[in-house]
């Protein structure tokens, strides 16, 4: 299958549109955003690549389950994406939707993974030493601790991903031994 943020690029782009038209971004985003939630649960997961169970009827699913909560053209939307067997693409879709309304703003939301938890302080002089380095005077940082990083971080910026870790390095210096 093609790459899934390749695939839900365009679906993304287009309800973006729609809702920038519309005024209605707020609302769109809370629906991709409550849907892509649904999706990413194991079990409704596991029923997207099930041989007996049509993508049109998951979609159905959803618009009878969310249906009050839904504007027209977020319903006919998710019949779209259950008529061209793209449901299991929603959360890229919901994700990519987010980066546009970032885009949008001005905003750039970079998440830091480090090995152990920082300061306020730490975490106020990365974020104005990334704000300054990638030009953006609306840089959200939001941070996270997973300390099977062993040390370092992972700077995680729109696509791009930075691996400072120390579970990086030692992978990648475990590659070149090995080749």
């Amino acid at each position: 299958m093609a790459d899934v943020h390749h695939i839900a690029r365009p679906y993304a782009k287009a309800a973006f549109e729609y809702a920038k038209t519309h005024g209605t971004v707020d609302a769109w985003q809370a629906c991709l955003d409550t849907m892509a939630a649904w999706l990413s649960d194991p079990d409704t997961h596991s029923l997207l690549n099930h041989p007996q169970i049509p993508a049109t009827v998951l979609a159905d699913a959803l618009i009878e389950e969310y249906g009050k909560k839904l504007l027209p053209h977020e319903q006919n939307f998710l019949r779209l994406l259950g008529e061209n067997n793209r449901l299991a693409v929603l959360p890229a879709i919901a994700q990519r939707f987010d980066e546009y309304v970032a885009e949008e703003a001005d905003r750039l939301d970079v998440r830091l993974v480090s090995a152990f938890p920082l300061t306020k302080m730490l975490s106020s002089d990365i974020e104005k030493t990334l704000s300054t380095t990638l030009k953006s005077k609306n840089l959200v940082l939001e941070t996270e601790v997973d300390d099977s990083l062993l040390g370092g971080a992972l700077l995680h910026v729109g696509d791009k991903v930075i691996d400072g870790s120390l579970k990086g390095q030692l992978a990648e210096m475990a590659k070149n031994l090995v080749s």
